[in-house]
């Protein structure tokens, strides 16, 4: 489900390629019956000691 932020233009949104959001269309969901199908997600391998933190922000949009 992707996330809605309030006052966002949507449909001028490159990642969503001016696809329309229908909040109507959006489904409740409820976090203790999304957390009880979750699996664990690991960011790193337990094999990796280190992390490269970047000198400069990154924007995505």
């Amino acid at each position: 489900m992707p996330e809605v932020i309030h006052q966002h233009d949507h449909a001028g949104s490159r990642f969503l390629c001016g696809a329309e959001v229908l909040l109507e269309k959006m489904q409740e969901s409820h976090r203790e019956e999304a957390r009880k199908d979750a699996m664990p997600l690991r960011f790193l391998p337990e094999t990796h000691t280190r992390v490269h933190i970047p000198d400069k922000p990154l924007s995505l949009q």
